[in-house]
């Protein structure tokens, strides 16, 4: 009876995160950096769903709790947990959401838990998915859900930190010295070295000067006779990815939607404004599972998002030398619902190339 009605006040609680969540999301939709990952959304809720079902059908198979001195001390644990979600929920107000997003004018917050661990929240799920089946010795279902939990947090923490990055201080934030995320860093045991690459040029003629590059081309067919093409460059360019002796992985490349330049006042302006829409989009994000460091020619799927849209994407990547890497792909404005920036005298292709060149640090 006791594991049951837990069940039922997790259960509910949940719910009412999500209610919470959502509520927020609708009060500051117009500050959204980034629109909500349906997809996560979706992981999430069938994530816990299945947690919740494993917990009872595991508790039904030998019904028998945990003895009482360790049954005490766990659930003095998990009440700890929730009085510093609480906290954590007013804290951050009605910026607070159980989705990875972030706001634009939400502020870093530094006190309370967020002394101690960048992502509070984030812990007690973890505790909470491991702790609460164990209180019905339900061990199976507290170590494949920790697992499953544990890969799910990795990639959703990424999404998170892509959207707190936009915000002021979150990275001076992110580097002071905290001790939890340090232990858990140990624990975790991922032998991977994280790196950051940026670059940003003040102009056009730097961006096509430079050795490393993002660069878009785009086809126009004046009078329905003369072909032309006009270049893009991406002039503000974040990387991150993780490395290991035989390939790079988890690669999120991060291009400033309003820093994209292509020699011609106006068309930016369009481009800008009324294309990419930068003031709801400000950052098209490419991401790439894994990159194999020892072959000359490969070709790798990938994904962009852009103007709200996700679009797959075919990269074709040469190796130039030990570490440097150029390629290239193709994608369709229309697949990312982006508007024809046609005008009377000057049709656009829809299909636009882009190309790329990368050095990576030893």
């Amino acid at each position: 009876m006791l594991f049951d009605s837990l069940l039922v006040v997790f259960i509910i609680q949940r719910l009412s995160e999500i209610f919470i969540g959502n509520k927020n999301i609708h009060k500051h939709k117009e500050n959204l950096i980034h629109p909500v990952n349906q997809s996560e959304k979706k992981q999430m809720l069938w994530l816990h769903s299945a947690w919740f079902l494993s917990c009872f059908l595991e508790y039904r198979w030998h019904g028998e709790l945990i003895p009482p001195i360790m049954l005490t001390t766990v659930l003095l644990t998990l009440l700890s947990c929730q009085v510093i979600r609480f906290q954590i929920i007013k804290i951050l107000g009605d910026f607070w959401t159980p989705f990875p997003i972030a706001f634009k004018g939400q502020k870093i917050i530094e006190n309370g838990p967020y002394r101690f661990i960048t992502h509070p929240n984030y812990l007690i799920v973890i505790m909470e998915i491991a702790l609460v089946p164990s209180l019905g010795k339900c061990f199976m279902t507290a170590f494949v859900f920790s697992i499953v939990n544990y890969l799910f947090l990795k990639r959703r923490i990424m999404i998170e930190e892509l959207a707190l990055n936009q915000l002021e201080n979150f990275r001076m934030y992110k580097m002071k010295k905290k001790l939890i995320p340090f232990i858990l860093c140990l624990l975790s045991l991922n032998l991977s070295y994280a790196h950051n690459i940026k670059w940003e040029k003040d102009s056009y003629n730097e961006a096509l000067e430079s050795l490393d590059y993002f660069k878009f081309t785009g086809r126009s067919k004046k009078l329905g006779l003369i072909s032309t093409s006009f270049d893009g460059y991406a002039k503000k360019v974040e990387i991150n990815f993780k490395q290991s002796p035989n390939k790079i992985y988890d690669i999120v490349l991060m291009i400033d939607a309003q820093k994209i330049d292509t020699d011609n006042s106006s068309r930016d302006e369009k481009m800008r404004d009324k294309c990419l829409e930068v003031k709801k989009n400000p950052t098209i994000i490419v991401t790439v599972n894994e990159l194999t460091l020892n072959k000359d020619q490969q070709s790798i799927s990938a994904m962009m998002q852009v103007h709200g849209e996700k679009v797959p994407l075919n990269l074709k990547i040469r190796k130039e030398s030990d570490l440097t890497f150029s390629g290239s792909t193709k994608f369709k404005l229309s697949d990312a619902k982006i508007p024809d920036p046609s005008i009377a005298i000057a049709s656009v292709d829809d299909e636009f190339e882009i190309t790329f060149r990368l050095g990576i640090p030893r």
